[in-house]
């Protein structure tokens, strides 16, 4: 006969649910073993790969900028270009870039043809151009200005820059002063330093493209080809920087890659 258990004994269930918790950690390898805590070199990983998106992206963030200012620029080119046509379908041909009497640059003589060589601010002498504020009167040499108003042609507010001297030049995004070389009558040939006078800005303040600059004619040489202009007149933005080309356009080493990364716009227009 099979006796019973005594009372004073408890019966221990058998398998898995007898093991205690910490026998099951302990069964466990140490390299499956989790952490809620990263480790030095997971941080270091991270905080690696953030720097680097982090440089993509300002990288990208500067490229869209400069895409964005080149893009304004272009457009406030577009329009003194179609205020030079309105210009020459008034006078049958464009604008001059250089006078002797009164003596300017093309950037002068470009902001004297669209708004008015006189008098951009109303209420002044009108005595001079014949016609108060923006816009002027045809003049015959030695006669009084008379006849019918031509221009503005573009807005003065928005385009004029006052050179300092009483004069003026068209602005660009940047307020910087926009360059105007008109081609030659009978140029030598296509290329750029026979289409166009780099000497035409030379009163524009100090712009490297100033005669006195040694590397003046280089950086029209290098931009003209670069944008591979031809047509009856250029209109020319330092861009961001305010400096007109590359800084030295003939160095062997660099110059290709200083002219190719120059941020001027150029515009070649007319018909």
């Amino acid at each position: 006969m099979i006796q019973p258990y005594p009372k004073s004994v408890t019966r221990r269930p058998v398998g898995p649910a007898r093991l205690r918790p910490s026998c099951l950690r302990a069964s466990v390898p140490s390299c499956l073993r989790h952490s809620s805590a990263f480790t030095l070199i997971e941080l270091l990983v991270v905080i690696g790969i953030i720097a680097l998106l982090a440089g993509i992206i300002l990288v990208a963030v500067s490229r869209a900028r400069g895409h964005a200012s080149t893009a304004r620029v272009m457009a406030d080119l577009q329009a003194i270009s179609t205020a030079l046509e309105a210009y020459k379908s008034d006078f049958g041909d464009y604008p001059a870039s250089l006078s002797t009497v009164p003596a300017c640059s093309g950037g002068q003589m470009l902001a004297w043809a669209m708004v008015g060589p006189y008098n951009v601010v109303k209420g002044t002498n009108m005595a001079t151009d014949g016609k108060d504020g923006p816009g002027f009167r045809a003049v015959a040499p030695g006669a009084a200005a008379r006849g019918s108003v031509y221009g503005p042609y573009l807005e003065a507010d928005k385009f004029l820059l006052p050179d300092g001297a009483g004069s003026y030049f068209l602005k660009d995004t940047f307020d910087q002063p926009i360059l105007y070389f008109r081609r030659v009558a009978k140029p030598a040939s296509n290329a750029p330093l026979d289409l166009y006078r780099v000497t035409d800005n030379d009163t524009v303040g100090t712009t490297p493209l100033n005669r006195a600059n040694s590397t003046a004619t280089a950086r029209f040489d290098a931009m003209a080809q670069r944008e591979k202009v031809t047509g009856p007149f250029l209109l020319w933005s330092a861009g961001l920087d305010g400096i007109f080309g590359p800084e030295n356009p003939n160095d062997a080493a660099t110059g290709p890659t200083q002219v190719k990364s120059c941020d001027d716009v150029l515009l070649s227009g007319g018909q």
